[in-house]
C-alpha cells in the first residue's frame, strides 16, 4: 500500500518532478479515492497566500514544513477544528512498517483520565488497562500484527464511517499484548453465526485526535472495521547521552566519562591507521549496539537540522548501515577483497568522522533505551526493566532534555506480569509526566545502572535537591489557532526548539565554565564580563533602547559591571558566583520558552521573543564554539580535515580536548572503481546487459538530480527560495539572484516562469533593504509599453558575490536567465525516496534465480571508468546487496597483471616467464613515472625481488599479501634486429603480421626494409622476411635510417640476428588456497608470540634450576643452554620440543633482536638453527657422559 505525493513549489506554482512514495499510511486507507500533493515552502518566508489552491488541490493538512494538498476537502471529515489539521497533520501520512485492515474488531474504549468504560468495567480496573495514549491488544491480534505475543507496538489507527461510528476517526499511541482481553467481556456477541468473546483492542480516549467535546469518542464497547498501522515494534536499543545531558555534570564527566572517552579515542586512533583494523572496529562498534536513538530525537516534530535526526531518515540510515555492516563483516571473515573499494572507503571515512564527533561530544556514551509503558502498580520512585537486576538503582532520562531536572534516579522493581514484554520500560504515569515530560504514544526512555557511573549518579541527585534544581516548567494553557487554515499552517510552521535548546546548553556551559577554568584565567575573565555588562547597561539606559533588562537580572549585572580595575580574590569568586546565578536564571526562563516551542504545533502560543533576546544578550558574554561547530551541515570538514573547535572550559570542552588530542586526519585511499570489475564474472546475456544499462541510467539520473540540488544548496544556502539563475553571455559563469519576493519580482509579471529569458542587469550597492545581509542588488532594464524602466529584481546571493568578487557597477548584458524553484530539504529527500522505491521495485521485478546474473551485469556496468561522478558504483551495492555479499566468500581476484617487465626495476631482467610457480607478495615500491619522478606503486615481489608494478586496470590485493602464483609473460610485441656491425633496429607491431607466433632467439636472417603506403596517405617502413611482413620499424630506428638516406621505396636489405624484445606484461595466476593476508600474518605472529612466551617460561624454569646448582654459577650461556637441552630431553624426549625451547634462549633472542640492523632475517635463521643443532648435540653427549 503506497501513496504517492507529487511536489510543487508554492511560490512559483511549478511542479517539481518529484513523486514521493509513502508506504502504509492512513491517508490512503481513509481516503482511497483522493489524490494528495505536497507543497514545498521556506518556513522563514512562507505566507498564507502561497498556500492558496493549486491545480484544483487545496491545503488540507500541515505538519511543520510539510504542506499536504488534496483534490477533495477531507480535513473537515477528520478534524472538524481546523487547527487540528496542523496539530495532528502528520498522522494520516505517517509511514508504517505494516498495515492491516481488521474486520469487525471488538473494541473497548476507556477514558484514561477517569477509568470510565461505559459501565463495562469497574473504574480502578479499567484505569489500570490504559494510560495516556496507551492501550491493550489481544494476543491473537498481536501475533497477527507483529508475529509475537510479547511485543508492544507504536500504532496509527483509522476508522471510516460505518454502523456504530458515523464519522471518520484517527488515533495514535502504543498497544501492549494482554491475555486478559480474551476473557474480559460484558457479554457474548453473535457475529455471522460465530460466537465472539473478549476484546481485540482496548483503546484510551486520549489516543483519538481531532474530535473534542460532544463529538469525541465515548467510552464503551464498539464493533468496528478499522485500519491499523504498525509504526514501530518495541525493542531495546541504545541512546546517546551527548551534550544535552553531559553538559550538566562536570564531576561525573571528569570522573566517570572522560576515562571511557580516552579509551574509545585510543582505540579509534589505533584502528584508523590500518584499513583492516578500522573495518573491524566498525563491525565491533555496530555489534555493540542495536538501534541508536539520537540524543535530540523527537517524535512528531523536528529540532533544527543541528539538533535532530528525522526518525524515518534514521530508520533508512540504519537499514543502509546494516547492509554495509553485513558486507564488511562477511568480507573480513574471508578475503577483504572490497576493503579498498571507493564505496567502502567512503563509508569508513563517514564512520570515522561521525565516531570522532560522537566521542568528542559524549554521544559515544550510550544508555539502554526502551519503549515507555505505564503501570499504576509501580511506585512513583520505581520502574520495571526486565533486563536489569531487581532492586538496582537506575539513572533514567528522556530526549529531548529541557534541563537537568529531567535526569532522575529510580529503583528497578520486577513485576511478574510485565517481565515477558519485550523492549519496554514501565513507569508510573505521574513520574513520567512530572519529571520526564513523557507520555505513552511512542516515547522512549533512556536508562542505565547507577553503579556504572557512581560520581555522575551522585551529581544527578545533588542537582535535584530543592536548593539546586531549576524551577519547574510552567506549562501554559494551549490557545487555539484562529484564521483560515492557510494562516494557521504558516503560523504553526515556526520552530524555535533547536535555537532555544542551544541557548540553554550555552547557559549551562558558561555556568560551569566559571568553576572549571584555570585559576590564572579567572581575573581576566571577570574583567571581560564586567566590560560586556557595562555595554549592556549603556544600551539599557539609552533613550532609543528597544529592550529593558528585567529586574531579576539588573542588580547583579550592575554589581559585576561596577567592579573596580583591581580585583581581590574574594571579588573574583563573588563575581563568578554571580555569573553562575545569572546563567541559572537564564536556564529557568528559557526552559519555559522551550516548552512553549514544543507545544507550538498544538497551540497558538509562541516563545516570548523579548525573553529570548534578553537571555541571548545577558548570557552572551562568551561564545561557546562547539555549539555551532558540531553542526555537520555547516561544518562538513570537522573531523575530516580539522578537529572540533573548543575554546571554553565546560564538561563538553573537557571531552572535546581528549578527542582532539588523539585525532589525526585519516589517510584512507581507495583504488579506482574499474579495478574491481572482475569481482563478478562477465555476463554473456545481452538482454540482461541492456537491462543493467537502463537501470544504471535511471538510477544515476535520480542520484544526479538529488546530488546536484544538494551541492547547490550547500554552496548557495539562499537558494531555498525561488531564485533566478543568471548565465553571463561572455564568461558563461552562473550567479544567483535571490529574495525575489522582497522586490516584487515574482508578482510583477515581467519574468517568464516557464522558460528561459534574457536580462540586462546592473549590479548596485544595496541601499534599499537593510534587513537582508546581501550587499549587492541586481537592477534589470525592462521595456514596458515602449519605455525603458529600471527595476531591482533581486539580491545577488552572498555566495555568488564572494565566489566572483563581484562589485557594484558591473553590468551583465543579454544574460540568459531562468527562474528556478527553491531547493528545499523536502524536495531533495523526496527524490531520494523515489530512488529507494525504484531500487525496491527493480529488485522485486526480477526473480531470485535471475538476480545473481543481473547483479553481475550491473556490477560490470557500474565499474567502468565513466561511472557517474563519485566513482563509488553505489548502484551495484544498493540494488543487490545479498548477491554482492555472496561473492565475498570466494576469492574473485585470482588473475593479476603486471606491466613494465622491460624496465630496470625488474630485478629478474630479461627472464622469460613461462608459467613457473613462485612465492609472491604484494608490496609498495618506488617506480618512475613518465617524467622520471619516483612514485610509490603496488608491485609484485617474486621470491622477495621486484618483478613489476600492477597495471592500472588490474585487480589487486592488500599490501603485504603473500601467495603462490604461476607467472606467464605475454608474447613479445617486437623484435630487435642486430646487424653484423652491431647496430640495432627495433621492429614493432609484429602481432599484426605473419610471424606473430614465432619466437626469435637470435636467429640470423635476411630482412628487407622498404617504404610502403599504408592506405592513409602515409609511407611507413615495412620490414619483410622471405617476402612476408614481419613488422613496422619503430620511429627511432626509422629516423636513424632516414638520416643516412638508407630508407626508400626500393628497400634496404640487411643480414641481422633477430631476437624478441622483452615482454612488457605478465599474468599472475594466484592460487587462492595459498593466500595469506597481512592481517592473518599479524594474527599468526600474535599466536607465535604467545607460544614463544610459553617456551620462554619453560626455558627460564630450566635455567633457574640449573643456576641454583653452585658449580654452574657464572658459566657461559652456551653451557647453560646445553644443560637446559639435557634436562628438556630428559623430560620430553622430543628433539623438536627441545629445539623450540632453545629458540627462546638468551643467545638466540639476542641475535633475533639484531635483525635487520646487524643480521638479515636469513642470516639470523641460519645462525640460530646451527647454534640449536650444536647445543642439542652437546646435550646428548653430556647426557651419555653423565650416564656412564
Amino acid at each position: 500500500m503506497t501513496l504517492y505525493l507529487t511536489h510543487f513549489d508554492t511560490k512559483l506554482r511549478q511542479d517539481l518532478e518529484v513523486s514521493e512514495p509513502l508506504k502504509n499510511c492512513l491517508a490512503e486507507y481513509l481516503f482511497p479515492d483522493t489524490k494528495f500533493t505536497l507543497g514545498e515552502i521556506n518556513p522563514d518566508t512562507v505566507k498564507a497566500q502561497d498556500l492558496r489552491p493549486y491545480k484544483g488541490m487545496s491545503l488540507q493538512f500541515a505538519s511543520g514544513k510539510r504542506m499536504y494538498f488534496s483534490e477533495h476537502p477531507v480535513r473537515d471529515l477528520l478534524y472538524p477544528n481546523a487547527s487540528d489539521g496542523a496539530a495532528y497533520g502528520s498522522l494520516p501520512f505517517t509511514p508504517c512498517q505494516k498495515f492491516s485492515e481488521i474486520k469487525q474488531a471488538r473494541v473497548l474504549i476507556i477514558d484514561d483520565s477517569t477509568g470510565a468504560s461505559g459501565g463495562i468495567l469497574p473504574l480502578q480496573i479499567a484505569k489500570k488497562l490504559v494510560g495516556d495514549c496507551h492501550g491493550k491488544m489481544s494476543l491473537l491480534l498481536a501475533e497477527q500484527l507483529t508475529g509475537s505475543k510479547n511485543a508492544p507496538i507504536q500504532f496509527r489507527l483509522g476508522i471510516r464511517p460505518q454502523d456504530g461510528c458515523d464519522v471518520y476517526r484517527i488515533a495514535k499511541g502504543t498497544l501492549a499484548p494482554d491475555p486478559r482481553l480474551e476473557t474480559l467481556t460484558s457479554g457474548v456477541l453473535q457475529l455471522q453465526g460465530k460466537v465472539k468473546t473478549g476484546y481485540d483492542l482496548i483503546l484510551p480516549t486520549s489516543s483519538f485526535k481531532g474530535r473534542k467535546g460532544a463529538d469525541s469518542i465515548k467510552p464503551g464497547e464498539y464493533l468496528l472495521d478499522l485500519g491499523i498501522g504498525v509504526k514501530a515494534i518495541a525493542s531495546y536499543g541504545k541512546q546517546s547521552l551527548g551534550t544535552q545531558v553531559l553538559v550538566n555534570y562536570p564531576k561525573g564527566v571528569q570522573t566517570d566519562i572522560v576515562p571511557i572517552i580516552e579509551t574509545l579515542a585510543d582505540r579509534l586512533a589505533n584502528a584508523q591507521s590500518d584499513l583492516h583494523a578500522l573495518a573491524k572496529h566498525f563491525v565491533q562498534t555496530y555489534q555493540a549496539r542495536t538501534v541508536t536513538i539520537e540524543e535530540e530525537d523527537l517524535k512528531d516534530f523536528d529540532l533544527s537540522p543541528l539538533d535532530a535526526l528525522n526518525k524515518e531518515d534514521a530508520e533508512n540510515i540504519q537499514t543502509q548501515e546494516r547492509v554495509f555492516y553485513d558486507l564488511l563483516k562477511t568480507d573480513l571473515e574471508h578475503h577483504g577483497q572490497l576493503l579498498e573499494h571507493p564505496f567502502v572507503i567512503d563509508e569508513l571515512k563517514k564512520f570515522l568522522q561521525q565516531r570522532w564527533m560522537d566521542i568528542a561530544t559524549g554521544r559515544a556514551i550510550k544508555f539502554h533505551s526502551a519503549l515507555a509503558q505505564p503501570s499504576l502498580d509501580l511506585g512513583e520512585n520505581e520502574v520495571c526493566v526486565p533486563l536489569l537486576p531487581d532492586g538496582a538503582e537506575l539513572i533514567v532520562t528522556r530526549s529531548p532534555l529541557v534541563n537537568s531536572n529531567g535526569v532522575i534516579t529510580l529503583t528497578n522493581r520486577h513485576l511478574p506480569g510485565l517481565m515477558h514484554l519485550e523492549g519496554t520500560i514501565h513507569i508510573h504515569p505521574e513520574t513520567a509526566a512530572k519529571h520526564l515530560q513523557a507520555d505513552f504514544d511512542g516515547d522512549r526512555l533512556a536508562f542505565e545502572r547507577a553503579d556504572k557511573y557512581p560520581t555522575l549518579t551522585a551529581e544527578i541527585k545533588e542537582a535535584l535537591l530543592p536548593e539546586n534544581r531549576y524551577p519547574d516548567v510552567v506549562k501554559r494553557d494551549k490557545i487555539a489557532y484562529k484564521g483560515t487554515f492557510e494562516e494557521i499552517a504558516t503560523k504553526s510552521v515556526k520552530n524555535d526548539i533547536g535555537k532555544i535548546a542551544n541557548q540553554i546548553m550555552r547557559a549551562v556551559s558558561l555556568r560551569w565554565e566559571t568553576v572549571l577554568m584555570p585559576q590564572e584565567k579567572k581575573e581576566d575573565y571577570v574583567k571581560q564580563v564586567a566590560k560586556y555588562y557595562g555595554g549592556i547597561l549603556a544600551k539599557d539606559a539609552s533613550p532609543d533602547n528597544k529592550f529593558s533588562i528585567p529586574q531579576q537580572y539588573k542588580q547583579t549585572i550592575q554589581e559585576i559591571a561596577n567592579l573596580p580595575q583591581e580585583l581581590s580574590p574574594q571579588q573574583i569568586e563573588t563575581a563568578l558566583q554571580q555569573m553562575r546565578d545569572i546563567q541559572y536564571l537564564i536556564v529557568g526562563d528559557l526552559s519555559n520558552e522551550l516548552q512553549v516551542a514544543v507545544d507550538g504545533p498544538k497551540s497558538a502560543n509562541r516563545p516570548n521573543a523579548a525573553i529570548l533576546n534578553i537571555c541571548r544578550l545577558i548570557g552572551g558574554y562568551q561564545p561557546v564554539a562547539w555549539l555551532s561547530g558540531r553542526d555537520k551541515s555547516r561544518n562538513p570538514q570537522v573531523y575530516r580535515t580539522h578537529p572540533l573547535e573548543s575554546r571554553n572550559y565546560s564538561p563538553i570542552d573537557r571531552m572535546i580536548g581528549v578527542a582532539n588530542e588523539k585525532w589525526t586526519e585519516n589517510r584512507l585511499l581507495s583504488r579506482p572503481v574499474h579495478q574491481f570489475q572482475d569481482f563478478f564474472p562477465s555476463v554473456g546475456n545481452p538482454n540482461l546487459t541492456d537491462i543493467a544499462g537502463e537501470i544504471k541510467e535511471t538510477y544515476n539520473d535520480y542520484l544526479k538530480r538529488a546530488r546536484t540540488l544538494t551541492d547547490l544548496k550547500t554552496e548557495h544556502p539562499e537558494l531555498i527560495e525561488p531564485h533566478i539563475e543568471v548565465t553571463s553571455a561572455t564568461s558563461q559563469r552562473k550567479i544567483y539572484l535571490t529574495r525575489l519576493e522582497r522586490f516584487g519580482a515574482l508578482e510583477s509579471g515581467l519574468l517568464a516562469t516557464d522558460k528561459p529569458f534574457t536580462l540586462d542587469l546592473k549590479l548596485v550597492n544595496n541601499q534599499i533593504d537593510r534587513e537582508i545581509p546581501n550587499t549587492l542588488l541586481a537592477v534589470a532594464t525592462f521595456n514596458i509599453d515602449g519605455k525603458l524602466v529600471q527595476q531591482p529584481v533581486g539580491a545577488i546571493a552572498t555566495s555568488s558575490t564572494e565566489q566572483y568578487n563581484l562589485k557594484a557597477g558591473r553590468t551583465l548584458l543579454q544574460s540568459s536567465a531562468l527562474l528556478r524553484p527553491g531547493i528545499t530539504d523536502g524536495r531533495i529527500q523526496g527524490i531520494y525516496k523515489q530512488l529507494d522505491e525504484y531500487v525496491d521495485r527493480v529488485r522485486k521485478q526480477h526473480p531470485v534465480n535471475e538476480r545473481r546474473e543481473l547483479a553481475a551485469a550491473l556490477w560490470h556496468n557500474a565499474h567502468t571508468r565513466d561511472e557517474y561522478q563519485t566513482k563509488k558504483a553505489l548502484l551495484a551495492f544498493k540494488l543487490f546487496p545479498d548477491e554482492v555479499i555472496q561473492q565475498l566468500s570466494k576469492l574473485q581476484f585470482t588473475e593479476l597483471k603486471v606491466v613494465g617487465l622491460h624496465f630496470p626495476t625488474n630485478e629478474y631482467g630479461n627472464k622469460q616467464w613461462r608459467g613457473e610457480e613462485a612465492d609472491c607478495e604484494i608490496a609498495l615500491h618506488p617506480i618512475p613515472d613518465k617524467s622520471g619522478q619516483l612514485e610509490e606503486k603496488r608491485v609484485i615481489l617474486v621470491e622477495s625481488k621486484v618483478l613489476a608494478p600492477l597495471t592500472g586496470e588490474s585487480p589487486a590485493m592488500a599490501v603485504g599479501t603473500k601467495f603462490k602464483a604461476s607467472i606467464l609473460a605475454e608474447p613479445s610485441s617486437g623484435v630487435i634486429a642486430t646487424t653484423l656491425k652491431g647496430n640495432t633496429l627495433k621492429i614493432g607491431q609484429i602481432k599484426n603480421f605473419a610471424y606473430r607466433e614465432h619466437s626469435w632467439q637470435g636467429q640470423e636472417a635476411k630482412i628487407n626494409i622498404a617504404l610502403v603506403n599504408n592506405g592513409k596517405g602515409r609511407a611507413i617502413p615495412l620490414v619483410t622476411l622471405d617476402g612476408n611482413a614481419l613488422g613496422i620499424l619503430d620511429r627511432e630506428s626509422e629516423r636513424e635510417l632516414r638520416e643516412r638516406n638508407l630508407l626508400n621505396t626500393k628497400g634496404l636489405t640487411l643480414v641481422a640476428r633477430l631476437s624478441n624484445t622483452p615482454s612488457t606484461t605478465a599474468q599472475i595466476m594466484v592460487k587462492p588456497e595459498t593466500v595469506l593476508y597481512p592481517w592473518q600474518q599479524r594474527e599468526l605472529e600474535k599466536q607465535m608470540e604467545a607460544k614463544r612466551g610459553v617456551y620462554r617460561q619453560q626455558y627460564e624454569a630450566y635455567a633457574s634450576d640449573i643456576l641454583r646448582n653452585a658449580p654452574l654459577v657464572g658459566v657461559s650461556r652456551h653451557l647453560i643452554d646445553v644443560e637446559v637441552a639435557r634436562l628438556a630431553y630428559a623430560d620430553t624426549g622430543d628433539s623438536h620440543e627441545v629445539a623450540t625451547i632453545l629458540s627462546q634462549s638468551d643467545q638466540v633472542r639476542q641475535w633475533r633482536a639484531s635483525v635487520p640492523n646487524a643480521l638479515s632475517w636469513e642470516e639470523y635463521v641460519n645462525q640460530a638453527k646451527e647454534y640449536v643443532r650444536y647445543v642439542q648435540s652437546a646435550a646428548k653427549d653430556r647426557a651419555v657422559q653423565m650416564y656412564r
